[in-house]
Formats: structure tokens, sequence, C-alpha cells
């Protein structure tokens, strides 16, 4: 509904049970427009809003970006305190084909969702680097408050994840120097490394194809079965999905290629893996708001290792993804909850990765190969780290262990699957 004040609210269709009895939050997304200040510019004065925990804008025109740097303040709900001016990143449109063409003019411009914490107001800027508001901003330009509601009904949780006791060290640092708390247990097995790789295969020629954008199909296959154990994995019933999607999904042949990703803002890297939920829930409010038909991601994970189902349609099946613009038919999205950029990401979320590469790619009709060289893993752009040039800078460098902002196809690790 459309209040006096200009705030926009809507409740996410969840059919899911609630903790506490059915007497839980449903989730909810209010959204203000922000005032027009002249010459372009935008912003919002402090205001105290409805309850949420996570914050994104977004503006009309999904090839626009934002002039300068879009900022926000939040309000924390119990203390009442303000925090400080915090980024929101650029975060721009993944999804292709039937997706896209049926999102139509609901496909918005927009940043990644920023992790506050429950939070009751906002203020936000969108300013130069010296601080003063930028002109020119995109047309339509609001600011999304997303409140995840309560938890769903406890379920069983899947035993292969860490505790929660430290939080992620520094990029300079090394996700296997020394063990961790949050990290299992030495044992006698080798330690993941910032690279996931899949199996070594004996065939001397690369498995990559020129032909990178194969046509999806409305037809849903048979499951083929994997070579490799099914790692455990949150569903999104467990984790309280909203099944209000706007479409249905597409289906490529077979998962030829993992890409990785992070979500990349820093409130992510001290997140609660007890929070972890939540922040699923307001991962697919954001990308709801910006017009796919599902969360884009078709898995994530959290820096104690949990691993979550992301987009609908099945797990065991090659649902086509909405998180590598021209790359999403027949490869597998996996998302970090984190910034690892700023963040060296935990073991237990790298041997988490390399859990579900190994389990997608490995079916009975397929055989990991390696891509032996750079050139081949650039043409095809099919790599276990992203490789992509788009203008996200994912997954990070901590997450591909380089020095380099974006990702280098020659210091990538990129395994295919045939």
């Amino acid at each position: 509904m459309l209040s006096g004040a200009g705030i926009v609210t809507y409740a996410m269709a969840d059919p899911a049970a609630r903790s506490g009895g059915g007497q839980g939050r449903a989730p909810s997304v209010h959204t203000l427009k922000l005032e027009n200040r002249g010459s372009g510019r935008r912003g919002l004065g402090q205001k105290g809003t409805d309850r949420f925990s996570a914050v994104l804008l977004t503006w009309n025109d999904a090839d626009a970006e934002a002039k300068g740097t879009p900022e926000v303040r939040t309000r924390d709900r119990e203390s009442g305190r303000w925090s400080g001016w915090q980024k929101l990143p650029d975060d721009p449109y993944q999804a292709d084909g039937a997706e896209a063409a049926r999102a139509g003019s609901d496909v918005r411009g927009g940043t990644a969702s920023l992790w506050t914490g429950d939070s009751d107001g906002v203020q936000v800027r969108v300013v130069k680097a010296d601080g003063t508001e930028a002109g020119g901003q995109p047309s339509g330009m609001d600011v999304k408050l997303l409140d995840p509601g309560t938890d769903p009904a406890s379920g069983p949780r899947p035993a292969a994840f860490v505790a929660e006791t430290t939080t992620p060290g520094p990029a300079g640092s090394s996700a296997s120097d020394t063990p961790a708390p949050t990290d299992p247990a030495p044992s006698g097995s080798p330690e993941p490394t910032g690279t996931v790789s899949a199996p070594e295969s004996v065939s001397a020629s690369p498995s990559v194809s020129d032909s990178v954008s194969p046509s999806p199909s409305s037809t849903v296959p048979a499951p083929v079965p994997s070579t490799v154990a099914k790692p455990p994995v949150i569903t999104q019933a467990e984790w309280g999905a909203s099944t209000a999607y706007d479409g249905t999904p597409s289906y490529g042949t077979e998962i030829k290629a993992a890409v990785i990703h992070h979500t990349g803002v820093d409130s992510d890297n001290t997140l609660s893996c007890a929070d972890s939920r939540a922040r699923m829930r307001t991962i697919q409010q954001e990308h709801f708001s910006r017009g796919y038909f599902d969360i884009g991601y078709n898995f994530v994970v959290d820096r104690c290792g949990q691993i979550f189902e992301g987009r609908s349609g099945g797990m065991d099946l090659p649902v086509v993804g909405a998180h590598d613009i021209g790359f999403n038919t027949d490869t597998v999205g996996i998302s970090y909850i984190g910034n690892y950029m700023t963040a060296r990401p935990s073991r237990a979320a790298l041997d988490s990765i390399a859990r579900v590469v190994a389990w997608s790619g490995c079916t009975a009709s397929t055989r990991p190969a390696r891509s032996r060289s750079p050139r081949a893993a650039r043409r095809a752009r099919t790599a276990t780290w992203s490789t992509r040039g788009s203008r996200s800078p994912c997954p990070g460098s901590s997450g591909t262990a380089t020095p380099t902002p974006r990702p280098a196809p020659a210091t990538t690790s990129t395994r295919s699957w045939r």
C-alpha cells in the first residue's frame, strides 16, 4: 500500500511455517522514494521507518549506473544509535534470455543489498569522492528496506558445517595458515585452498567449447546421478524462501562449469551464521525487487560452511541461473556471503564450495576435464572462479588467491566438464 509519507509496503507471499507456533513475522519490503534535491541529486534525510534488516537502492533504467557512490546510515532498533555511512556497491542486472524478456519493464537497476541488522531508521546520500552530493542520478531512484521476518519453524539442520566462534581474517591472511576455531579440525587430508579443484581428467584435449550460450528449455530434464556424494544443503523451505516466483525455471542440458561469486558487502563479513537464513531471505527479496524470477544464484555458502539452496527448480538439475549474464546456461552459480575483496574466506566455506562444484559437475554422463590453456578459459569464460568481464568484481581477490582486484584468468584455476 502507499502511505501518505510516500512509503510503499508489501508483504512477501511465504507459506513456510514461522517460528513461535505460527506467530512469527512475515517477510516484507518497504520502499521509500528518494528526495529530488535539484540538478539530478537524490537523497533522503534521517527518517524513522518500519522494521528492516537489509537495504538497497534501485532505479528505473537497468542499464544506468548511479553517479558517485550510494551510501546509507541506519538506526539500530534496540539501541537507537545511528551507524556510520556504509557504501552500497553497484550490482549489474545478470538475467538473460527468456527471464530478462519476461521481466521487461520490471527490470530495475540497483545496488547490492547491505545487511544492517535489526533497524528502524535510514538516511541516504549519493556522493562524489570529495563527499559532496553527485548530480545526474538515474530517474526513479528509491531505497528498499528488506525485512526478512522470522525464521521458519526449526527443522533438521545439516551436520556438515562448523560452529561459529570467530570472524574472518583480513584479505592479506591465508585461509590455510593456522586452524581457526571456525574451521574444521585438521586431519591427515590436504587442506582446501583458495583454489577450488575438480578431479583431474586423463583426457589430453581441452573440454572448452566455443559455444558458451546454449539455448535453455522449459522442459524439466530427468536428473542425472552424480558420481560424488551430495553435500548437506539447507533447502528453500528450511531457510524460509518465498514461493512468489515471477515465472518458472528454465533448464540447460548439463552442468559444464561453475562460477563463484560473493555478495560483496563488508557487513556480510561479520554476519552471524545464525542470521544466514534471514540473510538468504533478504537476498531473495533483493533479487525479486530487481526483476529476477527468483534468487539468481544456484547455491549460497556462508563462512561456517552452511550450503543453502538458491534458485528453485531442482538442485540436481541444470537450472538456468541469473548470476553471470550470457553464461547462465549449463553453469552452476555459487555465492559466498561476504566481501572477499576485504576478508579472507574460511576453509569451511571453501570446502563447501568445492563439494558443491564436485557434486554438480561429476555426473555419470560427464567427466571432469582440465582446461589446459588460459586462452581457452578466456574464450569460453568457464572457470571455477568467476572470470567474466562484467562490471562486478566477483568473487573478490581473496576468493581467487590473487592480488589483483579482478580475478585474472592466467592465475585462476579453471575447470569445465564434458
